[in-house]
């Protein structure tokens, strides 16, 4: 599994959501067993911190919704608290799923960039949509970056994490050399 790297550290006052004119700096690879380890040691190996336990962020655009209730069952079960913004509780709760009403940017004391800069949020799953929230959203995943949280911005990205995250959890993971991979694979 391979994953970019990218320099956001040097860029704390810039959007995280990638653009066509964004580069990477590199990119790593995993390599497990399963996608979830591989995935866990990719995002390992590009300098990605992500939390192991805490409490996770989660703003999902409607599109994203469906996958982003298989993301936050899967956290609650890891046992981390969930935030949500309005649209996003309503949705989980329909779902079974209990989750923190979060106010939107500047409006009250659940603010999600007061709770970032707080320390109470470890991970943040924040899909885009258009308008006012698009504006939100830049403002949390600069806000993010600024505190070293890690952003998702896709709901199959957040999945993935929260897969990896339960993957580094139950299994071992170690370290296999290119070439014990090549020759268990039948590769030469």
């Amino acid at each position: 599994m391979k994953e970019a790297v990218l320099p956001w550290k040097r860029f704390p006052n810039e959007d995280t959501l990638l653009g066509p004119e964004m580069r990477s700096t590199g990119e790593v690879m995993g390599i497990g067993p399963t996608a979830a380890i591989a995935y866990s040691k990719a995002l390992k190996g590009a300098g990605h911190a992500v939390p192991d336990e805490g409490a996770a962020f989660i703003s999902l655009a409607d599109r994203d919704k469906v996958t982003g209730v298989e993301a936050a069952q899967l956290l609650i079960d890891l046992g981390f608290k969930i935030f949500a913004t309005h649209g996003t509780a309503g949705h989980l709760a329909r779902s079974g799923i209990r989750s923190t009403h979060v106010d939107k940017v500047g409006e009250g004391p659940y603010d999600p960039v007061r709770l970032i800069e707080d320390g109470r949020i470890d991970l943040i799953v924040n899909t885009p949509v258009g308008g006012k929230a698009r504006g939100d959203g830049r403002i949390i995943r600069m806000a993010a970056t600024r505190h070293g949280i890690p952003c998702v911005t896709t709901a199959e990205g957040g999945l993935a994490v929260v897969r990896s995250i339960a993957a580094a959890r139950s299994e071992e993971i170690g370290v296999t050399s290119l070439q014990d991979f090549h020759a268990s694979a039948g590769l030469r």
